[in-house]
């Protein structure tokens, strides 16, 4: 979501925070401080497509369509949105 408003300079911390410190990395209690800013951004629209756009990629040899859903999910499990599925031909993302 960061890349999509401009921001390709960021990290996403796999695993969250109980990994953060399983790996003995450094934390702090001090409080930051951290100067007022507007936030500016700049949407790149291109790195997202609608749901014609993954209908078309479905066979397609050179687009690989990425899914975001759970492990469960993506093989057809625990239906959270209304029916099991996902995109045909997809790979798991997460």
């Amino acid at each position: 979501m960061l890349r999509w408003l401009g921001f390709d300079n960021v990290s996403v911390l796999d695993g969250g925070y109980d990994k953060w410190i399983a790996d003995g990395r450094v934390t702090s209690t001090r409080p930051c401080s951290y100067p007022a800013s507007t936030f500016s951004f700049n949407v790149r629209p291109e790195l997202f497509v609608d749901k014609d756009g993954v209908q078309n990629a479905i066979g397609a040899a050179d687009i690989c369509t990425i899914n975001a859903l759970t492990a469960d999910l993506h093989i057809g499990n625990g239906p959270r949105y209304g029916r099991p599925c996902r995109v045909p031909g997809s790979a798991r993302g997460n």
